[in-house]
Formats: structure tokens, C-alpha cells, sequence
């Protein structure tokens, strides 16, 4: 996973002095788009000094004007782009940096693989970043990278703790080395997770959604959507969950969700599934719509009920949602009231009874779940409950009631036996 863009790697491999740097970032959005990262660095080359030969039949394609007419023309626009850059190498040596290369467009990944097989003949430098565990759409191009001669590999992991106190120290000062354990905790030693924490604590003095939310964000939009998908989900439950639970959530495979979690795990932006500060989760929760929220909060109820877990638990789903599913039946949903009720918390039993009292068709079923509704609202503020003294009097003389002994001791509670 993309831990911040690819300068490191370029002072690792002692790359840079002497070499006109032109970069390309791709993305999952553009992988659709022929020449996509072709057309990034055609037109960083164009700006240089000298800029870039005309190459027949590539700028109509680069505009938008035109597509490739087949698999040879793509392959006969690639080399003239190949012959065009390694002849202005010449003059000015070139270095290319691509980023989440695996992300590129099928007609650029094609140029590429034709560009690695002549660097050795070339005066031109290059260098490609990757998450070598996620899987690749072009194979051929993440083959031949690794087996490349004329390329090597080097690995770009999080700072580990040390590491981070010293970029703490050299950006706030000795007297901020206290903070370092909160710092590595929060960020794992993501590198723009760390810098983007440090100007909040910097100018804000603690991280905020705005800054350090907005740089975790950014590096899931940066992926595919399933890493969305996941920490969507994650930031709804708001606990780790195996893959298999998510699976579910989402709706897709157990196995890429693994790899998921691992490269999450292993960029530093979060913790075996679990979010590094709050301020991360509340991001990813307000970067949602209301209804992906909503079927996310009516998911997860569904799921935790049927696993056995807490009433308040699936109760606070529910309630959040805003809206229950008609697949909840009536007595389900009593059953959940009654042990909410019976806790430290009888205020979500309330808002759990009023949504489904408020959206409830059925008369007898309303006036089993007022009662119990009455029932847990006495128990927080007697004088409330007293309000729903004369509907369930109405139901009980009618013979509505669905539950005859929850109707009677809601009906005590408030002062009146039926």
C-alpha cells in the first residue's frame, strides 16, 4: 500500500543529481483510460528544456481525440515513445518515477514493459512503486519489474519507533519528545500519517479530522475500493472483525479482504484491523452518504444478533441506523428492548422502541411495543411515560395488545391498573 509518494525510494537508490525528474501517479479511477500514464509523462517531458519530439499518432490519443485501432497500433505508438524518450536521454538524462504502478492503464502498462527492456541502452533512470502484496490487473508488467536486471528492489516500510522520535524531535523540538509513544501509536510510523500528525499538534495541538483524518482518507481513496469497502465497515462496528464478519458487511471475498487488512496492518494505518486514533474512524464515517451508513448500522445489527453478541449492542446499530428493516419482526425486536432494558443503559431501549413504535404498520404490534416502550421510559423519567398511559388504555379495551402482561404493567407503571 502507498506509504506517502516515491522520494524516498529515489534517495535510497541514489538517484536524482544530474537527472530531470518527470513523475506519473496512477489510480484505480483512470485504469480505463488508454495512455493515461503515458499522457502524465509525455507532458512532463514536453515542459523540460528542448521538450519532446512530435511522436506521430500518440497526441490525438493524448487529447482524447482518438483511440488506438488495435493491439499493434498500441505496440507501434509504444516504441516510437520509447525511441523518442531514450533519443532525448541523450541530450538530458531522464529520471521517471511512477507511482502504484499496478494501477496503470493496460496501454500504458504496455509502454512501460518495452521502456524497462531498453533502460540498459538508455540514459534514462526509473523508478516504480508497488504493494507487491496486493494482487496486480497487469501481471506482466509486475513480472517483468521483478525480474528485471536493469531494475532492483527496495523495500519501503513505516518508521519504526525510534525512528519516529527523531522526526518528533526534529520537528517540534526536545521539549515534544515526550509525545513520541502517542505519535508512533497513532501512526505506526506511516510517513504522511506521522508529518500530517505533526502540523495538527503543531498549529492545532492535537490531531484533528481536517489534517490527520484527511491524510488517512487520502491513501485509502488512493486504492482500490475495497479498502474503502472494509475500513467503511470497520468505522461503522467500530472494532476489528475477521475477515469472514466483513466479508459479509461488504460483500465481497474473505481472501482479498485478509489481504487487505494486511497491507493496512503492514502501510501502519491501522493496527490488525483496529483504528490507530479517532480521529481516523470519525473521518471515514463523515466521508460517507446517510445511506451507506445506514445499511452498514442495519447490516451489522443483523450480523451481531445472529452471532449471539450484546443487545445494547445491536439495540445502538438499530438505533443508528434510523431506520429498522422490515425483516426485524415485532417480538425480535422486543426481545432486544427487554434486555437493553435491563441494563446500564435503558435510553437506547427507548430510542430503539420509539423508531419501531414510529415505523411499525401493524396496531397490534404498535401497542405491544408502546408498552414496553412506556415500560423502559419509566425507568429513566416516570413522568414521560405517563403520555402513552391513554393509547395502550385504548388498545388493551380493544383487544389489541400483542403481549397482555406487558400492557398491564405499563399501565401500573403510570398509575392506572387495567
Amino acid at each position: 500500500m502507498r506509504q506517502d509518494d516515491p522520494a524516498p525510494v529515489v534517495r535510497r537508490a541514489g538517484l536524482g543529481g544530474g537527472y530531470l525528474a518527470v513523475t506519473a501517479t496512477c489510480s484505480p479511477s483512470e485504469r480505463d483510460l488508454p495512455f493515461g500514464v503515458v499522457s502524465q509523462l509525455a507532458r512532463g517531458v514536453w515542459k523540460l528544456p528542448g521538450g519532446l519530439p512530435e511522436v506521430p499518432g500518440l497526441s490525438a490519443i493524448l487529447h482524447g481525440t482518438s483511440d488506438p485501432a488495435d493491439q499493434a497500433e498500441t505496440a507501434r505508438l509504444c516504441h516510437r515513445l520509447c525511441t523518442s524518450l531514450i533519443d532525448h536521454a541523450e541530450h538530458t538524462p531522464l529520471l521517471l518515477a511512477v507511482d502504484d504502478v499496478r494501477h496503470s492503464d493496460p496501454a500504458s502498462a504496455h509502454f512501460l514493459l518495452q521502456l524497462v527492456r531498453r533502460l540498459d541502452a538508455a540514459r534514462i533512470a526509473a523508478v516504480f512503486t508497488d504493494d507487491l502484496s496486493l494482487p496486480a490487473p497487469s501481471l506482466p508488467l509486475r513480472y517483468e519489474l521483478l525480474r528485471s536486471q536493469s531494475l532492483r528492489r527496495i523495500g519501503l516500510g513505516p518508521l519504526n519507533r525510534e525512528q519516529v522520535a527523531d522526526v518528533v524531535v526534529a520537528e517540534l523540538g526536545e521539549t515534544a519528545s515526550h509525545r513520541a509513544g502517542d505519535v508512533y501509536a497513532a501512526t505506526g510510523g506511516n510517513r504522511l500519517l506521522l508529518h500530517t500528525l505533526l502540523s495538527d499538534y503543531r498549529e492545532h495541538g492535537e490531531p484533528r479530522q481536517a489534517g490527520y483524518g484527511q491524510s488517512f482518507l487520502s491513501c485509502l481513496h488512493r486504492n482500490e475500493p475495497i479498502f474503502l469497502d472494509v475500513v467503511r465497515a470497520l468505522a461503522v462496528v467500530g472494532a476489528s472483525l475477521p475477515a469472514t464478519d466483513l466479508a459479509w458487511l461488504t460483500g465481497q471475498e474473505p481472501e482479498p479482504i485478509s489481504q487487505v487488512l494486511a497491507a493496512l496492518t503492514g502501510a501502519g494505518l491501522m493496527d490488525e484491523g483496529a483504528f490507530r486514533h479517532e480521529a481516523a474512524r470519525l473521518g471515514v464515517l463523515n466521508d460517507m452518504s446517510a445511506r451507506e451508513r445506514r445499511t452498514l448500522h442495519q447490516r451489522a445489527a443483523r450480523l451481531l444478533h445472529d452471532q449471539g453478541r450484546p443487545a445494547t449492542t445491536i439495540a445502538r446499530h438499530l438505533v443508528r441506523a434510523g431506520q429498522i428493516p422490515d425483516s426485524w419482526p415485532a417480538e425480535v425486536l422486543l426481545e432486544v428492548a427487554e434486555q437493553v432494558a435491563v441494563g446500564e443503559e435503558p435510553s437506547i431501549a427507548v430510542d430503539l422502541l420509539e423508531q419501531s413504535f414510529e415505523q411499525c404498520p401493524h396496531e397490534e404490534r404498535r401497542a405491544a411495543l408502546q408498552a414496553k416502550l412506556a415500560e423502559a421510559e419509566w425507568k429513566i423519567n416516570p413522568s414521560t411515560a405517563t403520555r402513552h398511559h391513554t393509547p395502550l388504555y385504548g388498545a388493551v379495551r380493544a383487544g389489541r395488545s400483542a403481549s397482555p402482561t406487558a400492557s398491564p404493567s405499563s399501565c401500573n407503571s403510570c398509575g392506572r391498573a387495567v
